[in-house]
């Protein structure tokens, strides 16, 4: 590619008499430490039939120049950098409308959602999508998880609880709206487990008192439970800490 032609994997494996994967790996490579630009799309009618590949687009390779971006020939290079940042701002893009679509009337756990979205063909990984659902980095998300005594936020099991939050509406119906969707998703998650079982009948317990203006004590939730004193302070604990 000395000379300025640019060529695609085809050509390269035809010139240099290398099977296509070969020189696949090799081009690629080489895109990827920034050594040959490509173009932006695949394009036709520059391949070679002798490896097969006649009429598939494929990308143009060519050598590296000061530019993120230059048009040669009538056509569009870019350097891997800029193709990354093409890449993740369109991930940011299908991560954030999937999101929106599937979860503005109900709550999902991270790791679930990260699941969901690669069924949907989108390819990513479980960091970008917290990343991308941080509510410091986007005001249309709710993200809730255990509340420490410390008053840090931690994830639940499964990653953090997150749901939609609507910023066209009321900010506070929609707020909590929101709590309400991931209080429904957390009070679903595993019925069987006896702590939750606990966890469940304390917060019952205490709201039922406190509605009637009765104090509620360790006493009584013992009794309300059947339980040992160390599982009702476990099971305050993870009240509290739910939010």
């Amino acid at each position: 590619m000395k000379e300025g032609r640019s060529r695609t994997v085809s050509q390269v494996a035809a010139e240099l008499k290398l099977g296509f994967d070969s020189a696949m790996n090799a081009v690629g490579e080489l895109f990827r430490s920034g050594i040959l630009p490509r173009t932006e799309k695949r394009v036709r009618g520059q391949n070679d039939s002798n490896h097969g590949k006649l009429n598939r687009p494929q990308h143009l390779f060519t050598v590296r120049q000061e530019e993120e971006k230059r048009f040669e020939n009538g056509f569009s290079f870019i350097s891997y950098r800029l193709y990354n940042e093409q890449r993740d701002q369109t991930l940011t893009w299908k991560i954030r409308e999937y999101f929106k679509a599937n979860y503005s009337r109900k709550a999902v756990f991270a790791v679930d959602l990260w699941k969901k979205l690669l069924e949907a063909g989108v390819e990513c990984s479980l960091e970008m999508v917290s990343t991308v659902l941080n509510p410091q980095l986007w005001n249309e998300v709710y993200r809730r998880g255990y509340q420490r005594g410390d008053g840090t936020i931690t994830p639940f099991e499964k990653g953090y609880v997150l749901t939609w939050l609507s910023i066209d509406s009321d900010r506070e119906r929609a707020l909590r709206e929101a709590v309400e969707r991931t209080e429904r998703l957390l009070q679903d998650v595993d019925p069987c487990s006896p702590m939750l079982q606990r966890v469940r009948k304390v917060y019952d317990a205490v709201t039922d008192m406190s509605l009637r203006r009765d104090i509620c004590s360790s006493v009584c939730l013992m009794n309300v439970l059947g339980c040992t004193p160390h599982q009702v302070e476990e099971a305050i604990k993870r009240t509290l800490s739910r939010r």
